[in-house]
């Protein structure tokens, strides 16, 4: 844990050196593994990968981790997270909880213990600046090719056991060396608009790419596909 947190340590200091280059924010928002000590012991590492913090700079520099360590309110989930989150903390719960269905998943309007779960994860954004509703793919592509060796480092840091891509994978797809015959095809995935898509990647993990969790998809849908798709996973790694 120590030389891991170092390691992050590290990681920050160059993802703000570089993404402050021509920076018109002159500030970056930094992100990766919400609680190091919770990440590690989880029963699978989850990463999520999305595009951008959504800001706008209208609340200066901040802390993703921070952001998320800090999302349960005694009302519930902070209500500027609940499009981007609400989707990532049940199908987070239902992985590190034996694949429970999103049917028996309890609300977090009713116990937002549930929230709790985030601190479980790790998330990072391609684009480390501020971003509106609605992110430019081709600023996120551009982005990507300036910073993916910094990025691909902080993934191999964070060493997740679990990525899942919210409309990011396809800007990694050949940096994470996946081709199509690690792609499954799993019968419980129902298609929305071409999502999801699964990778069983040779040594062992899954790498899930799906629509952005605030998507405008059902959230049994969203939630359901990436549960079953998950314990199918592993179901079958050690065959």
């Amino acid at each position: 844990m120590i030389e891991l947190k170092k390691q992050i340590k590290e990681i920050d200091m160059l993802i703000e050196k570089q993404y402050n280059i021509n920076n018109e924010f002159d500030y970056v928002i930094l992100d990766g593994i919400v609680d190091v000590e919770k990440y590690l012991k989880s029963d699978f590492k989850i990463l999520w990968i999305l595009k951008e913090p959504h800001d706008k700079g209208e609340h200066g520099k901040f802390d993703m981790r921070h952001l998320i360590q800090d999302a349960k309110y005694k009302t519930g989930l902070n209500p500027n997270m609940k499009a981007t989150f609400t989707n990532i903390i049940y199908s987070t719960f239902a992985i590190l909880n034996n694949f429970i269905s999103w049917k028996k998943i309890e609300d977090f309007r009713e116990n937002n213990e549930l929230i709790d779960v985030l601190q479980n994860i790790a998330l990072i954004n391609i684009r480390k600046l501020p971003g509106d509703a609605s992110s430019d793919d081709k600023e996120i592509e551009n982005t990507y090719n300036a910073h993916k060796l910094l990025l691909l480092k902080q993934i191999e840091i964070i060493n997740p056991d679990i990525i899942i891509g919210g409309g990011t994978i396809k800007h990694l797809y050949t940096d994470l060396k996946l081709s199509k015959a690690d792609k499954k095809t799993l019968t419980k995935f129902e298609n929305v608009n071409n999502y999801p898509k699964a990778y069983f990647t040779a040594d062992k993990k899954i790498i899930i790419e799906t629509c952005h969790p605030a998507a405008r998809v059902s959230q049994e849908v969203y939630c359901s596909n990436i549960i079953n798709g998950v314990k199918y996973w592993h179901s079958h790694m050690n065959k």
